[in-house]
């Protein structure tokens, strides 16, 4: 499914590093070694972005066995221009016990649907964590940013989770921008998290088509490309 611009919609934008082959692990379960990536380059590019909210997936909050990345300096972390985290959660899996001591944290939204567990919906508000509801079984990505963007005025979101939120916000049609810092390294494998974890389409006429927008080399041979997504 391919992405239409929507005024009801924010833009979202996919900011991910990955090896040359695609690759945002070195292997399932597995995160990358701190010497691969470049942080301060991947949080530069990220202010660039201008976006005023990020999305995270809850496989990536659960792996890091925290919503952001262990540094004393969150202001490099996390740039100021994005006011509220986003994250998806229909089964009720993350905890959110004591998120208010997290400076990362201005504000926490959180996605759920009719099937997630009422006692997860109690456990939000107990803590006083605002949750959006979209979808039955699970959570209707594009109803829920709908509702993100009215109740919130959030226009554009940075989606900085692993593959299988990426995969789902481009099946669903709801990437507008991809931004990728290409680390020098290769990973290969054959269940190795990718860029877009997503289900395999039934025709090529189906693929995301993109136009790109910059393409620039940095220091240590990392590469960025920034590109729209045209259709």
């Amino acid at each position: 499914m391919t992405c239409v611009r929507n005024s009801r919609l924010p833009t979202v934008t996919i900011h991910c590093g990955m090896s040359i082959d695609g690759r945002v692990a070195p292997a399932p379960n597995k995160t990358v070694p701190k010497d691969a990536w470049n942080l301060d380059l991947y949080i530069k590019l990220q202010r660039g972005l201008r976006c005023d909210a990020a999305m995270v997936g809850s496989n990536t909050v659960l792996e890091l066995n925290a919503p952001r990345p262990r540094s004393n300096d969150v202001k490099n972390l996390r740039p100021e221009t994005e006011k509220l985290i986003i994250i998806p959660d229909s089964r009720g899996r993350v905890r959110w016990s004591g998120w208010q001591d997290d400076p990362w944290l201005r504000g926490l939204v959180v996605l759920c649907s009719n099937a997630t567990p009422r006692s997860y919906i109690k456990h939000l508000q107990k803590e006083e964590i605002s949750h959006v509801i979209a979808g039955q079984s699970h959570v209707d990505l594009r109803t829920a940013l709908k509702k993100v963007k009215e109740s919130y005025r959030v226009k554009r979101i940075v989606c900085q989770g692993g593959g299988s939120i990426n995969g789902a916000l481009l099946r669903a049609g709801l990437v507008n921008e991809v931004s990728v810092l290409i680390a020098p390294f290769a990973v290969g494998g054959i269940d190795t998290p990718t860029l877009f974890d997503a289900p395999n389409l039934v025709s090529a006429k189906y693929m995301t088509r993109l136009k790109l927008l910059v393409c620039k080399r940095f220091e240590e041979n990392f590469v960025w490309l920034h590109y729209q997504v045209t259709g």
